[in-house]
């Protein structure tokens, strides 16, 4: 997804916030803690853990036009994680073929996003529509099984509803 196609996603998102959704959200959370760990380790732990620029992190020359984004996003976490995506999708259309073939961290975060609006920390927890969790090491995370399937369906399974 390039970086137009991926702002203009994230513009479309509605940050109303809600419960229908908070299972498949915190599935979502840990899934993206799974897959950054991946990156932190490729990258050398960029310092920042567990939210952090990664497409910087690769290469810091390479950034997207941050004003696709607009100024509709609430929150001091949702606006950074989606310039830093938006940095991501930049990166992965410059670098291609040379970045390795783990996930896209990012994707588990804008559809938590796109399933629910924003999530907070506080005190050393993530909390995801009141649900927390412990902020662990990076290393924690980093496993070989997917949390969770990012298939809309899929979802809906895991938050109860049915078609």
């Amino acid at each position: 997804m390039t970086a137009p196609e991926l702002a203009r996603r994230l513009r479309a998102i509605s940050w109303d916030g809600g419960f229908r959704h908070t299972r498949s959200r915190v599935a979502l959370m840990s899934e993206y803690l799974r897959r950054a760990a991946w990156w932190a380790g490729h990258v050398g732990h960029p310092g920042e853990w567990p939210f952090f620029d990664l497409a910087g992190a690769v290469d810091p020359t390479v950034r997207a036009d941050v004003t696709l984004l607009g100024t509709g996003i609430p929150g001091w976490y949702a606006r950074r994680i989606c310039t830093w995506a938006l940095h991501f999708a930049e990166l992965r259309t410059v670098a291609g073929d040379r970045l390795p073939g783990l996930d896209d961290p990012f994707e588990p975060l804008i559809v938590l996003f796109e399933r629910g609006g924003d999530f907070t920390t506080a005190h050393g927890r993530i909390e995801v529509d009141l649900v927390q969790f412990p902020q662990r090491p990076w290393t924690a995370y980093r496993t070989a099984v997917p949390v969770v399937d990012l298939d809309p369906a899929a979802l809906d399974r895991i938050d109860g509803i049915t078609p």
